[in-house]
């Protein structure tokens, strides 16, 4: 088992996705930022074969602006939120070369 610090900053302009309630609007964000913790384990198949799963919890800061729609320019709101859960989660097949 093992215990990691990660952090993540990043930007995104998103438009038209019905997963995050953005069917006919537009998101764009400049900077988020966060930190958290990666969990994860090792399993030993055979000598040289195993796999590796890890996964993040993070608590991540976003300021972003919503906009009417997909292509205009028109700002309806800017948004400031805070989100605290998982970030990523991996699987990982691995081979030992010796």
């Amino acid at each position: 088992m093992f215990i990691g610090l990660n952090a993540l900053a990043g930007g995104f302009n998103v438009a038209r996705i019905p997963v995050f309630d953005f069917n006919d609007k537009r998101a764009q964000c400049h900077l988020f930022y966060g930190g958290g913790v990666t969990l994860g384990n090792h399993y030993v198949i055979s000598p040289r074969w195993g796999v590796e799963t890890k996964v993040s919890l993070d608590f991540v800061h976003i300021e972003y602006s919503r906009y009417r729609c997909g292509t205009c320019g028109y700002k309806e709101d800017d948004i400031v939120t805070n989100y605290a859960g998982p970030t990523s989660l991996s699987v990982a097949l691995i081979y030992v070369i010796k």
